[in-house]
């Protein structure tokens, strides 16, 4: 089963609070620290099924390209998607 997170720092721009107050925050609770090397690299995980956290992922995607929202998946280790 993979899990998905979104970058926190990422979601603190005024266009993204309403976008994530709606697809992300009903099924976020739990923060990790993705990377020890980078200040930024905390995430909010998906905590839903995969076919939700990757249906979230692809609305962000319609609106959001890779660097301006960065969206993570966990199957052996973190990866952008």
């Amino acid at each position: 089963m993979k899990t998905y997170a979104i970058n926190l720092a990422d979601l603190m721009y005024p266009d993204r609070t309403l976008m994530a107050q709606i697809l992300i925050a009903p099924v976020s609770r739990e923060v990790v620290r993705l990377s020890k090397d980078e200040l930024d690299s905390e995430a909010v995980i998906l905590n839903c099924d995969e076919e939700r956290a990757q249906a979230i992922v692809d609305v962000i995607r319609l609106k959001y390209k890779r660097h301006e929202l960065r969206c993570y998946v966990k199957d052996k280790g973190w990866k952008a998607i």
